[in-house]
């Protein structure tokens, strides 16, 4: 605990009978605020803090109104003296704020990360101190010293550039958590605007939309904006017609920035379909990204949400791409309540700007992002020891697409039926470990009127493969029972690999192959997502799977049948060992 924690608790402290958390921050602060305007010698003697102590709450904040002339924003939250039964619950508080900035404590305090600090349920999303020095450190004095900063509730960006000598503009529907933070951090060169930047900008200069030398922004995750907000925009900032919340909250940055823009971003943002995919295209083709930096997990309050550091430019284009993986021990530690704080920030600057190498950090040009079909994942450029041993695997093995040589059929997608012929569904717990699928364990009902009906039977030979959930559980059918009423099909998690050319790759080589430790790490290459892993369907097309001889392909096909053997063996020796258990006693 650094000594600006230690004023704030003990100043908490004095609150505790009252509120406690982000309550009290949001109380005591305007307090601090005080102090410091009178030490600068702007406010007469009559309202000096230490003259108020001993006056009811009905004259303490008229008095508390008047200091808000002195900074650049309302940094008072009245709502939060409701809770006080008297000026007596100030009194403490009042007096340990006169006691601590007598004493010193108060002339260089920081309350940069105070909701940090004070995080709990009623607390906006904060950043870990780290993480929010390392996007400060991502700006370039070079670029300008206009500063935007939306979505800024709990101030920590905005402070620190402020502290950095940058001028700042923040735009949020929480602006007084933000101006407390600030008014404690300079009384000038920075604003504080109200309202939803991608609803209703409000940083216009001349009836078009301020632009600024850099942005910072955390933009709320996970949210998504009704279509009337890309309808009705008056600024040209959208050109993916979409309600991804993340991609118009990009957008919008773009638009009001002449340079460089730094956000942390969920990674859906990096791998997702659909406009996602539309949006990433886009910045490739304009040049747009400098660099993207992958965070460990535990750097947010209240979201446990996988998230990545974006750096894009909309004044200079760039000819690569830094990929940065700061997910490490080396650029990372943990910290209390499953907190995590970054470190090497300077290195981690340096490899994001493409002037030191590591092997946590690659350098690639547009077209290797292009030819991955846009994904922006770190994982996929960044590679640990495994995957670069399994590179070096690869580079001596001849390889073809898994595309080349199977069809790759997306289950049906349906909702729970209430007509139809009744099926059987194969679900992941009826893949055995040795992979010959002998069961479908799920009753179902399947319309064999509906388009390519016939397709999503099951047939020998094919093989299902778990792309969602259980990634990279894979088995074969050695038989199935003819299509249509009765006949089995793929559970909606799996895909099926069926054979183009029975000749061209022999199935229980594949399925060999796939189970195997190599197929299993390149399959997990292609997981995206946390709280739902998922593999999509472009990039299992163009999974390398190795060119077999004739020899290699026998040797496989007999381990996958040596395998059922032993297997049978097994349940063979299960039976005869419950019939020897079971033979006395008998009911």
């Amino acid at each position: 605990m650094n000594i600006h924690e230690k004023v704030l608790w003990q100043l908490a402290d004095t609150l505790r009978s009252a509120c406690a958390g982000s309550e009290a921050v949001a109380l005591l602060l305007p307090f601090i605020a005080w102090w410091a305007i009178q030490e600068k010698g702007l406010l007469p003697q009559h309202l000096h803090l230490e003259e108020q102590i001993g006056k009811e709450l009905s004259q303490i904040l008229p008095m508390l109104r008047q200091l808000q002339s002195h900074a650049p924003a309302a940094f008072i939250d009245e709502g939060a003296y409701k809770v006080l039964d008297t000026a007596r619950d100030l009194f403490p508080l009042m007096k340990k704020v006169v006691e601590l900035g007598k004493q010193g404590l108060l002339s260089s305090f920081s309350a940069d990360d105070i909701y940090y600090w004070a995080a709990d349920k009623n607390s906006p999303l904060c950043l870990a101190p780290t993480l929010a020095d390392l996007v400060i450190a991502l700006l370039d004095p070079a670029d300008g010293y206009s500063v935007y900063a939306p979505w800024e509730h709990s101030g920590q960006l905005a402070a620190r550039a402020r502290r950095h000598g940058y001028e700042v503009l923040v735009e949020t529907p929480l602006p007084l958590l933000a101006a407390q933070v600030l008014t404690l951090t300079s009384l000038e060169d920075w604003q504080v605007l109200s309202g939803d930047p991608v609803q209703a900008p409000r940083a216009l200069e001349h009836g078009r939309l301020k632009r600024f030398a850099s942005a910072i922004a955390v933009p709320p995750m996970g949210i998504r904006y009704g279509r009337e907000v890309v309808e009705s925009d008056l600024f040209g900032r959208f050109t993916e017609k979409t309600v991804s919340g993340s991609v118009l909250q990009l957008q919008h940055l773009m638009a009001q920035t002449a340079g460089r823009v730094i956000a942390v971003v969920p990674n859906s943002v990096l791998f997702s379909v659909g406009a996602e995919r539309s949006f990433r295209q886009e910045l490739i083709e304009r040049g747009a990204i400098e660099a993207v930096i992958a965070l460990p997990s535990g750097l947010l309050t209240g979201s446990a949400m996988p998230t990545s550091v974006l750096v894009l430019n909309t004044k200079k284009q760039s000819q690569q791409i830094c990929f940065v993986n700061a997910d490490s021990e080396y650029f990372c530690t943990s910290a209390v309540r499953k907190r995590a704080e970054l470190t090497h920030i300077d290195v981690l600057v340096k490899l994001a700007k493409g002037v030191e190498t590591s092997t946590s950090s690659v350098t690639v040009r547009p077209e290797q992002v292009r030819s991955k079909d846009f994904n922006l994942e770190v994982g996929h450029y960044v590679l640990d020891d495994t995957a670069q041993k399994l590179e070096q695997i690869l580079a001596d093995l001849p390889l073809v697409r898994l595309g080349e040589h199977v069809e790759v059929i997306r289950s049906r997608q349906h909702s729970t039926s209430s007509s139809g012929v009744a099926v059987r569904e194969v679900q992941a717990s009826d893949i055995p470990d040795f992979g010959a699928i002998v069961s479908a364990s799920k009753d179902s009902l399947f319309d064999l009127g509906s388009p390519k009906a016939q397709t999503y039977f099951l047939k020998a030979g094919d093989i299902l493969l778990a792309i969602k959930g259980s990634v990279g559980k894979v088995g074969i059918l050695t038989k199935a029972p003819p299509a249509g009423e009765g006949g089995w099909v793929a559970g909606q998690s799996f895909v099926v690999l069926r054979s183009m050319n029975s000749a061209s790759y022999e199935s229980k080589a594949l399925l060999v192959y796939l189970r195997s430790e190599i197929g299993q790490a390149l399959l997990s290459r292609l997981v995206v997502g946390a709280s739902m892993p998922t593999i999509q369907l472009a990039p299992l097309k163009d999974l390398c799977i190795p060119c077999l001889s004739l020899e290699t392909t026998d040797k496989a096909s007999q381990i996958f049948e040596h395998e059922v053997r032993i297997q049978k063996e097994i349940e063979a020796l299960r039976s005869k060992q419950s019939d020897l258990a079971s033979a006395l006693w008998i009911l």
